[in-house]
């Protein structure tokens, strides 16, 4: 299961691939479709908040993607009048092609994600399921979560260490 730094180098490298092939990001660019490459697991916080399970449900579907984009663009839109760089087609794109990354990247687990929510089919790269399939939470998942998240973190790290060395980026 990626956690948040594998979500934002998936995000990082399909932006990468554009400039390659394509044109330029400008930052806000950059920063929606990173942002878009973690906004799935906002559904974390609400879980936390709540006290009810519903990571994965709503937030890793197509119509989560299009409605985040949809309303970007409309702010966007809204402040162009003000800040006339912006593009919001442009924007709208980042953040979906952002939030379509983190979708792709979860669908290496097992249970999948539910891209066509509302309808109940949970897709990942060993099925498609019609049930959610959910894990009982024991000790021993909760330590593979944790050795998940250290390395999570270890990769993290590294990339911004390479990002350092490289240059592109200052502390």
């Amino acid at each position: 299961m990626p956690f948040a730094f594998v979500h934002l180098i998936g995000a990082w490298l399909i932006g990468l691939i554009f400039e390659k092939f394509s044109r330029k990001l400008n930052r806000l660019e950059w920063a929606l479709l990173l942002f878009g490459g973690i906004l799935p697991d906002i559904d974390y916080l609400l879980q936390w908040i709540f006290d009810i399970h519903i990571h994965r449900v709503v937030s890793h579907s197509l119509l989560f993607g299009i409605l985040v984009a949809s309303l970007v663009m409309i702010i966007t839109a809204l402040l162009k009048k003000k800040y006339s760089f912006l593009n919001p087609r442009n924007c709208a794109i980042a953040i979906f092609v952002g939030v379509c990354t983190h979708l792709i990247l979860d669908m290496i687990y097992r249970g999948g994600v539910p891209l066509f929510w509302p309808y109940e089919v949970w897709i990942s790269y060993f099925g498609i399921s019609y049930e959610h399939f959910a894990i009982e939470e024991t000790y021993e998942m909760y330590k593979l979560l944790f050795k998940g998240a250290v390395l999570d973190m270890g990769i993290g790290i590294t990339w911004l260490g390479w990002l350092y060395f490289r240059k592109k980026i200052e502390f």
